[in-house]
């Protein structure tokens, strides 16, 4: 019955609400921030590293992550 074809497909809005999804976690980034980074840092080692080197490390870590997950 062509009633129960119609009942079976996506609502002409869905293929709008699946690319606004796919945009969506297109802009989310793909790891954590550099402040997140440093703030682990400094929570596995409360005052050890300077926070210009947190900073340095944090940054060099956030550029190695965004690379390998560019790869995978």
């Amino acid at each position: 019955m062509p009633e129960d074809a119609a009942w079976h497909q996506d609502p002409p809005w869905r293929q709008d609400l699946d690319a606004l999804n796919a945009l969506l976690q297109a802009s989310r980034p793909r790891g954590p921030s550099r402040a997140q980074i440093a703030a682990l840092i400094e929570a596995e080692a409360p005052g050890a590293v300077p926070a210009a080197a947190r900073a340095r490390i944090a940054e060099r870590l956030a550029r190695i992550l965004a690379q390998a997950t560019d790869r995978g």
